[in-house]
């Protein structure tokens, strides 16, 4: 499976699953951090999904500035998607969910990305405001 396969796979899920209206994926602007995948919700609710097909990107991934000070980066929640296996729970980032992907495309969340009482999205992470609102006006020029 490919990083596009995953990304578009990823991207179904946050609309679906993750309380999202809005999202957009690979969405490339002004800001430090680049997400495959971001959805918006009401209330300031954000879901990011990095996507990850090798051991190496995701090593790779923990040494960014934002990955170390999560308050530089996006998501009031955030995940990892990979294939089955790939990314161990006990591997990931304080907080963080995994989504694994399997041969046929079906998604497992391992660890959950959103709280389950969607009424109440308790404890988001700190999060880049500056750069989540520079996203959705790349979304909005985008579309518009």
């Amino acid at each position: 499976m490919t990083h596009s396969d995953l990304v578009d796979i990823a991207y179904k899920w946050v609309l679906k699953n993750a309380h999202c209206g809005v999202a957009a994926k690979e969405i490339r602007c002004i800001t430090m951090e680049q997400p495959d995948v971001i959805g918006f919700g009401s209330n300031g609710h954000s879901v990011m999904i990095e996507v990850k097909v090798s051991r190496a990107d995701f090593l790779r991934d923990a040494k960014k500035l934002f990955r170390k000070h999560q308050w530089m980066g996006v998501g009031s929640y955030r995940a990892y998607c990979c294939p089955t296996g790939l990314i161990k729970v006990e591997e990931l980032p304080d907080r963080w969910g995994l989504l694994y992907v399997n041969e046929k495309g079906k998604v497992k969340e391992l660890k959950s990305v959103v709280p389950p009482n969607t009424a109440l999205f308790l404890n988001p992470m700190d999060k880049n405001n500056a750069a989540e609102r520079d996203i959705m006006y790349s979304i909005l020029r985008r579309n518009y």
